[in-house]
């Protein structure tokens, strides 16, 4: 569901080696599954009135759209949401968490570990926060004084009926994960890869 976009991002941002080749509309967008009793949203996109609105305005993100709207279109309201599963911590995938006040999230356990340390290193290491909302690591710490998180420590089979999750550790952050579904049958699978792919 794409809730905001960048209309004028480097192409060489989204396809190796495609230097010099000009720009395109890249959409911002999360995953919404419904599957039996529970509303899933793989990344919840970012909240354009906090610091994560200042790091997409700074990098051209233009036209967001609250998650009242975007999932209404779809008859879901936040408040509905009962599980997110995090692919990373960027504030492009994490940001907009409050809006989903009744949800469980999922991250698994290395991606967290590894900003809270960037973050314990101070100013001289303040390039390795690029794409972080600090803010948005103390809302995760709240989730789980609130028993709402949950770390993930490798894979994750059957996290609900259908959906598997998969470390991707080490590419596009530390500790990013996957999102495999699969639908009633077992046979057609869809890959869900976050920033590990793009897609």
């Amino acid at each position: 569901l794409e809730y905001s976009r960048s209309p004028a991002h480097p192409v060489s941002g989204v396809y190796y080696g495609a230097h010099n080749q000009g720009t395109m509309n890249l959409p911002f967008a999360y995953i919404l599954i419904k599957t039996g009793g529970s509303v899933v949203l793989v990344d919840v996109g970012h909240d354009a009135s906090d610091f994560g609105g200042q790091i997409a305005n700074s990098i051209g993100v233009t036209g967001w759209t609250s998650p009242d709207i975007v999932l209404g279109e779809c008859g879901v309201r936040p408040q509905d949401v009962t599980h997110v599963i995090l692919t990373h911590a960027h504030f492009d995938h994490i940001g907009g968490l409050k809006f989903f006040p009744n949800a469980k999230i999922y991250i698994q356990k290395k991606e967290l570990e590894s900003w809270m340390w960037i973050l314990a290193k101070g100013r001289r290491f303040r390039s390795l926060q690029a794409g972080l909302n600090p803010a948005d690591i103390l809302y995760l710490t709240q989730a789980n004084i609130e028993g709402r998180l949950e770390l993930v420590e490798g894979e994750r089979e059957n996290l609900l009926p259908g959906i598997h999750l998969y470390p991707a550790f080490d590419t596009h952050t530390a500790g990013s994960q996957y999102v495999v579904v699969q639908n009633g049958e077992g046979d057609d699978k869809i890959v869900l890869s976050g920033d590990v792919v793009y897609t």
